[in-house]
Parts: structure tokens; sequence; C-alpha cells
């Protein structure tokens, strides 16, 4: 169970520095076949920090589990706007020869996922859904975790997931202002996988 979970190593926490950018950002990942635009405004997350994040996301998920897990992934790029808005994404290699279904497997990680994050938020009302969403033709695994916070302020983080032959795909957006979460998730909608 120690693959698959790069994911969750950013979003729980939501701090750091990062490099400025004000105009919305293509990016064109050839090697995946896929391209996405950005929304305006996003910063990139400097690797220094994206492995910091990375590590207290192990941390956290390692202190709920009470187990080691390895990180395999490779971030493709992590951006984000303000301190409570942001997107990632990674891939990682995935046999289902070796690692099982995928979709058992995307069952199991979202269960982590969210015993995690119940943990760390500290019993604030949580709710979660599981779903699919098809973009350009290609149909992703969609986990979606909605935390009530102090200030009548909602925390949502949307996990999409897909198997290309023996690598796995991770999208992550997590967002406070729905306004942004709406913009980042449009912004994959609209993403085109050639």
């Amino acid at each position: 169970m120690n693959k698959a979970l790069s994911f969750l190593l950013g979003l729980l926490v939501l701090s750091g520095c990062s490099d400025s950018n004000s105009q919305a950002e293509k990016i064109d990942l050839p090697n995946h076949n896929w391209r996405i635009q950005l929304p305006e405004g996003f910063e990139k997350v400097s690797s220094t920090e994206g492995a910091e994040l990375q590590a207290k996301g192990i941390e956290a998920i390692e202190e709920t589990h009470e187990q080691e897990f390895t990180n395999i992934a490779s971030t493709l790029f992590m951006y984000r706007k303000d301190e409570s808005n942001y997107m990632d994404a990674n891939t990682q290699p995935f046999d289902p020869a070796i690692d099982g279904d995928y979709i058992s497997s995307c069952k199991a990680i979202n269960e982590i996922v969210y015993e995690t994050f119940e943990q760390q938020m500290h019993g604030l009302p949580m709710d979660s859904s599981a779903t699919t969403l098809t973009v350009d033709g290609v149909e992703f695994q969609q986990f979606t975790i909605s935390i009530d916070l102090p200030g009548n302020n909602k925390m949502t983080t949307h996990i999409y997931s897909h198997l290309f032959d023996t690598t796995e795909l991770s999208l992550n957006i997590l967002y406070v202002d729905p306004e942004m979460g709406t913009a980042m998730i449009d912004a994959f909608k609209n993403s085109k996988f050639q």
C-alpha cells in the first residue's frame, strides 16, 4: 500500500514560498500527451518547497497509519494561488500484474486519504464522494473531500487519477476559495490529451 499516496503529500500543508506569475501558464507535457492551461495568477511552487511539502505529507500519513510509506511519484508540476488554493500533478508506475486491480487500489487509497485528513483536521465535519470525470475522452477516477473549517469556510480537495498502461497520472486540486476551485476544475476539464 506504499504506492499511490503522492497526491496527498502536499495537500495537508498550505504554506511556503513560490515564484510569482500573474499570466495564465500553459503547460505542455508531451511525454504524457497532456496540455493544460492554468488560470491566471498562479505561482509555481519551487522544487525545494515541493519536496518539503511532500515530506510533511508523508509524515502525516505515517503518523495516522503508524507505518512507513515510500513516495515513488514524479512531480510534473505544482502551482498555487494565495496560500490555500493549489493544484499539482504527478505520475508513478502502476502495474496491475504486480499492484493488483487499479480501481480497488484507488478505493483503498481514498480511504487512507480520508482517514489522514480526518485525523489531521481534529474532528472537523467532513464529507467525501467518489465518482468519475471524463476529460477529452479520458475517464478519471475522482475522489472529493470537503471539510468544514471554522469561520464558515470550507476546504475542498479533488483527486483525479487515470491509469495509462502502467503509469498513473494524478491531478490534485485543493481550494478554500470556491471561485478559484471552479477555475482550476474548469482548467482541468478543458485540458487536452493527444
